[in-house]
């Protein structure tokens, strides 16, 4: 078992900028203009100060799909503060990073998992040790709970869909990150998500008869034993077979047949993928991504 660290330093902040928020809104009140000369000149000042404007609400809201770098600077600068041994280092980072006006859900849909998957690639490449990416993961992991909270306080996206699911991971799982951020995800998008962790399948069946689920999503890790794993699906469905049994997680990048193999609906690693079939249902037995 890895030794109880300290994964956060105090004070966390979400500080944030809401979509449509107005960083400054002043109008100058400009005399009426003597002659031509004036008319023009002050017309064209009108022009520069909105094409200004629009520079500047574009450097205010980055994309980090359209500029790789600025994402791998950012990357960089996380994961050297999820293994730092100032535990205090990632909450200043994550500050820094939001004072760059990128947004929350950017954060963890983007950032996190991108830096997992850098602690994933140096801990097989054998320049990261065990300890130190257990350590990286649960410290990222804390920031998105921390960075959820302000969900509940901000609009839903335009497509938020309703819906209730339930996110899993079997016990004995080593890392836990991505059903996190996946759960994260689902609540953003507007969906109402139970998240359990190192859950047995004894627990799953009692869950499933108690309570309803548009569909349970299954985060299996490499390393997963197949027959556990469908057994634990087996578990996972209620007696109406209700519920969409949807599996992902690392696993799938190795196993393309996974969900034929362990028994469930479908398999994906993509959100907005799993609101679909749960929401819609399955137009067929497999999904092919």
């Amino acid at each position: 078992m890895a030794p109880s660290v300290p994964i956060l330093g105090s004070g966390i902040e979400a500080a944030y900028l809401r979509r449509g928020d107005v960083i400054s809104n002043q109008t100058a009140v400009l005399p009426r203009p003597l002659n031509k000369v004036d008319d023009v000149a002050i017309r064209a000042l009108a022009v520069l100060a909105a094409s200004n404007d629009q520079h500047a609400s574009r450097k205010l809201k980055p994309n980090l799909h359209t500029d790789p770098e600025f994402v791998q600077e950012l990357v960089k600068r996380l994961y050297v503060a999820s293994t730092s041994s100032d535990r205090h280092e990632i909450t200043d980072v994550i500050k820094e990073i939001q004072s760059k006006h990128v947004e929350i859900e950017d954060i963890i849909s983007v950032l996190v998992p991108k830096t997992a998957l850098r602690l994933g690639q140096n801990w097989a490449e054998d320049t990261a040790s065990f300890g130190t990416v257990t350590i990286g993961c649960a410290r990222l992991q804390a920031c998105v709970h921390h960075l959820e909270r302000s969900f509940a306080e901000r609009p839903l996206r335009k497509t938020a869909q309703s819906g209730n699911f339930l996110v899993a991971v079997p016990e004995g799982a080593q890392h836990t990150l991505g059903a996190v951020v996946l759960a994260a995800q689902l609540r953003q998008a507007g969906a109402v998500v139970q998240l359990v962790l190192d859950a047995s399948a004894e627990h799953m069946s009692k869950r499933v008869k108690t309570e309803q689920f548009q569909a349970v999503l299954i985060s299996a890790s490499i390393g997963q034993n197949i027959e556990s794993l469908r057994q634990f699906v087996q578990a996972s469905r209620d007696r109406e077979n209700r519920s969409n049994v949807i599996v992902g997680g690392s696993l799938l990048g190795v196993q393309s047949d996974l969900d034929a193999r362990v028994g469930a609906d479908a398999a994906t690693n993509k959100w907005q993928e799993a609101i679909k079939l749960g929401l819609w249902g399955l137009p067929c037995r497999q999904v092919a991504l």
